[in-house]
């Protein structure tokens, strides 16, 4: 990934770190729909602060701002979603989201 792609997924993921913590007061009616169901069987790629994925039938809405997100969203560790301030997250996030095996919801 290069490094405007990472800068880019980085403010994306902060920014939905700071809406999921209230530190950003949206409406999220019809767009953040926490999932109830997680299953224990895979605790390595879910946490307790997942979304339900958004999708359309336009490419140019798969790619906005909810659905790009939510799915780069789920598939951060529970580690890093625990995070008590944005910094820590920032710090824990930003080389999660540089190794080569989660590079690819970009």
């Amino acid at each position: 990934m290069d490094m405007l792609s990472t800068r880019r997924k980085a403010q994306r993921l902060t920014t939905m770190y700071k809406i999921t913590n209230n530190h950003i007061s949206i409406n999220q009616d019809g767009i953040l729909t926490p999932v109830s169901d997680i299953n224990d069987y895979d605790l390595r790629t879910q946490h307790t602060a997942k979304y339900i994925k958004l999708s359309g039938s336009t490419d140019i809405y798969n790619k906005s701002y909810f659905p790009r997100t939510i799915k780069d969203w789920n598939s951060l560790p529970q580690d890093i979603i625990d995070c008590k301030s944005v910094d820590s997250f920032k710090h824990k996030m930003l080389p999660y989201i540089q190794r080569p095996n989660t590079n690819s919801h970009t």
